[in-house]
């Protein structure tokens, strides 16, 4: 679908972190790459005309808390309407518990996959399209 074809709003929140709460990850685990990256997809997707400074939220390092993410989340989703679309990049550590549950690292706090499928579900099942990248 070309820009000007598009009649949705395009949300998103980005995520890189590089460093943590030192309570939480300590520096001898702190990355380098994640930072770069989340500038670079967010740089790419507003270039692209369809997400805006005005729609996207980029947290990075001490800015990208647990609670900062899933405000993040909830707001596009209370704001979205039918149609809209909604864009998660989020590069940081993250782990498996024991069994099936994963999780992506905030700056202060496990994210499990059940906490982002309840974000991304709370109000938004109906108003966004979503997909899964991996990487």
């Amino acid at each position: 679908m070309a820009v000007s074809d598009y009649a949705g709003t395009s949300y998103g929140v980005f995520v890189g972190l590089n460093k943590y709460d030192s309570g939480y990850i300590g520096s001898d685990n702190w990355l380098n790459g994640c930072v770069p990256d989340a500038n670079h997809v967010y740089t790419n997707t507003t270039q692209r005309g369809e997400w805006t400074a005005g729609t996207v939220s980029k947290l990075l390092d001490s800015a990208g808390t647990k609670a900062a993410i899933r405000r993040g989340i909830t707001n596009a989703a209370a704001t979205a309407v039918a149609g809209d679309t909604f864009f998660y990049y989020h590069s940081s550590h993250g782990g498996q518990y024991s069994g099936y549950e994963v999780f992506l690292c905030a700056y202060d706090d496990d994210y499990t996959d059940v906490e982002l499928a309840a974000d991304l579900a709370g109000g938004a099942r109906d108003r966004f399209s979503l997909s899964r990248i991996e990487q």
